[in-house]
C-alpha cells in the first residue's frame, strides 16, 4: 500500500476463517466498513489519549462510518488528510484523531487498534471502543430505512418513524 493511500477493509473475527457466511455476514455488517490509511512517514499525527497505540506505524485504521447519521465518509484527500462525508459534507482530519472539523458530525470517526500478524496481515488487536456510526445508538436513517445498533424492538421503531414521516407528509398509508 503506497504512503498517503486508503484502502476500505473488512475486519472479521478469526474464528470466522473459513465459514464463508461468516465472512459473507461480517462484510455486509452495518459497521463493517474501515478505512485503512497509510499516512507519509514523517506525517505529525495527535492521538486520542488512551489510543497512542492504535496505530502500526503509518497505517491508522478509522471506521468508514461518519458519526453524523452512519453514511460513508470514505472520500479521502491525502494532502490535507481529510476524510470527507459526502453526504452532508462533513469532514474528519485523520493527523488529529479523526475529529471532525466540518460539517454537522460531532463526534471522531472511532479508531480500530490494529497490528501485523505472524503471516504479515493486518490484524485487529481488539473491537472498536466507541460507538460507531451516530451516537445516540438508536440511528434510524433513510436510505431504504435501516435501524443501526437499536435495542429493542427495531421493526416497530421502523415502523413507528415510517408512519410519523408519513403523516408528515399529508400521506395515509
Amino acid at each position: 500500500m503506497k504512503a498517503g493511500s486508503m484502502q476500505t477493509v473488512f475486519p472479521y473475527r478469526e474464528s470466522d476463517r473459513g465459514d464463508e457466511q461468516l465472512l459473507r455476514a461480517a462484510e455486509r455488517a452495518s459497521d463493517a466498513p474501515v478505512m485503512l490509511i497509510r499516512l507519509r512517514p514523517g506525517t505529525k499525527v495527535t492521538k486520542r489519549p488512551g489510543q497512542e497505540n492504535f496505530n502500526y506505524g503509518d497505517y491508522y485504521a478509522f471506521s468508514k462510518i461518519c458519526t453524523h447519521l452512519g453514511r460513508p465518509a470514505s472520500l479521502y484527500d491525502s494532502q490535507d488528510h481529510i476524510s470527507l462525508c459526502p453526504c452532508h459534507q462533513s469532514q474528519f482530519l485523520i493527523t488529529d484523531s479523526a475529529k471532525p472539523i466540518f460539517g454537522p458530525a460531532t463526534r471522531a470517526l472511532p479508531q480500530l487498534p490494529i497490528t501485523v500478524n505472524d503471516e504479515g496481515y493486518f490484524v485487529a488487536r481488539g473491537d472498536f471502543i466507541e460507538p460507531i456510526g451516530p451516537h445516540s445508538g438508536n440511528a434510524i436513517t433513510m436510505s431504504g430505512i435501516r435501524a443501526n445498533q437499536v435495542s429493542g424492538d427495531a421493526d416497530d421503531r421502523i415502523e413507528r418513524f415510517k408512519s410519523r414521516l408519513l403523516e408528515g407528509a399529508g400521506v395515509a398509508e
